[in-house]
């Protein structure tokens, strides 16, 4: 079963939630494309459920992206029921971001496991 994808589009030049967990769920990539001719630099957090952000959940935090260039993360990132997925850039609309999630079941199968 192919992961399902969850655009954002554009980040926001602050946090915002880009996508929260409704059963165990294990993100298979995440892609952060910059868009612009400027390096830009991104945050992504992991916050379990009942948290709030907070650099405690920080995956990357002020991570640099150059200019025009797309950063595949490739590192599986499980989550439980509620736990959400957190994402800001350095500047609005400059830095394009997916991430592409299964349940953790269909995981389980896709390793053979």
């Amino acid at each position: 079963m192919p992961s399902n994808r969850y655009t954002k589009g554009r980040l926001a030049a602050s946090l915002e939630e880009i996508f929260r967990a409704d059963r165990e769920s294990v993100v298979t990539a995440i892609v952060v494309c910059n868009t612009s001719s400027s390096n830009r630099t991104f945050e992504i957090q992991h916050v379990p459920a009942d948290e709030s952000a907070s650099d405690d959940h920080c995956l990357f935090h002020d991570s640099i992206i150059r200019a025009n260039v797309t950063t595949i993360i490739d590192t599986p990132v499980f989550l439980s029921p509620g736990d959400a997925i957190f994402a800001g850039a350095s500047a609005a609309a400059a830095v394009a971001f997916s991430i592409y999630v299964l349940d953790y079941a269909s995981y389980l199968n896709a390793r053979g496991a």
